[in-house]
């Protein structure tokens, strides 16, 4: 027997409701098929009504006065004070705070997400965007060297797409010419032919950004929104999470193409702190490689305490 929640923020049981009984919400198609044939009773409203406790509430069937998620962005004891944790990648069920060594993974948690019986039970669970199953390992933000909160244990499903985190006001796009690709390409070079990626003539590199891992409180409280690389980088997005760990974005220009003339038809987006990479484990990436004529290319920003990418 296979189960789908689907969670649709922000549209109540009275909405849908009206919707059915007005004939807007066709009840032989999608959602009202759905309906029909599954189970649609009113349910609890969480307090606050915000998507991270209502969905964490979800997963585990408690309030947040249990599962310790109280909005979608607040104020973890022992943190620094300017540092936030965003609910979506916060411990479920409680952290100790008051350990002797300073803030400690708790012993005993006070809630638990559904997926971790049904793993438990031999069942697969496939979680996308949903807050809390992104197989993280939280952390205090803020602290350095960082101090472990929760294991991923509670946090791994069988299959996920992180929930990732928002852009906030400081997202900006970048329009490049041939005049910004002149930084050394001495790094981007080794990377590539340690990787065994061909290319023929020079490889020009472009500086795009250096993102700061602390994160304002003012982007800390912004819904998930999401970024897309282009071809002409005109959608890249500006990142904030509960870490400090820093990036360095660069775009790499190469030729691809062994026909003895200058034909720059792939750039790589990288972060130049840890170089050109390659990774095939979901949901990491390595780098971002957009061919010519390629719109979107994924790009994730690894070791936060919110997966996030572009």
């Amino acid at each position: 027997m296979k189960n789908i929640v689907l969670s649709l923020d922000g549209l109540t049981f009275r909405f849908v409701k009206s919707y059915l009984e007005n004939g807007q919400l066709d009840a032989n198609t999608g959602l009202g098929y759905l309906i029909n044939k599954g189970v649609f009773v009113p349910t609890t409203v969480t307090t606050p009504a915000n998507t991270a406790p209502v969905h964490i509430a979800i997963a585990t069937g408690s309030t947040a006065a249990h599962n310790n998620i109280n909005n979608n962005s607040f104020h973890l004891i022992r943190s620094p004070f300017n540092d936030n944790v965003r609910g979506f990648g916060a411990p479920i069920g409680g952290y100790d705070p008051f350990h002797p060594d300073g803030a400690h993974e708790a012993s005993e948690l006070t809630a638990e997400p559904l997926w971790v019986k049904l793993r438990e039970a031999g069942k697969t669970v496939v979680a996308s965007t949903f807050p809390g199953a992104d197989g993280a390992t939280v952390t205090l933000p803020g602290s350095n060297p960082s101090i472990v909160l929760q294991s991923n244990d509670i946090r791994t499903v069988d299959y996920t797409v992180p929930f990732g985190t928002g852009g906030g006001f400081g997202a900006r796009g970048f329009g490049l010419s041939g005049a910004d690709f002149n930084q050394n390409p001495t790094q981007a070079v080794r990377n590539l032919l340690n990787l065994g990626i061909d290319f023929y003539g020079n490889v020009k590199v472009a500086d795009l950004e250096t993102i700061s891992g602390i994160a304002g409180s003012a982007q800390e409280d912004l819904d998930q929104e999401e970024g897309l690389v282009r071809e002409d980088l005109a959608n890249l997005t500006t990142i904030s999470g509960g870490s400090n760990r820093n990036y360095d974005l660069n775009v790499a220009a190469i030729d691809t193409t062994n026909d003895n003339v200058v034909n720059y038809d792939e750039l790589i987006v990288y972060d130049a702190n840890t170089g050109i990479t390659i990774n095939n484990t979901a949901p990491s990436t390595g780098s971002a490689f957009l061919d010519n004529g390629q719109n979107i290319a994924p790009f994730f920003l690894e070791g936060r305490n919110n997966v996030v990418g572009v």
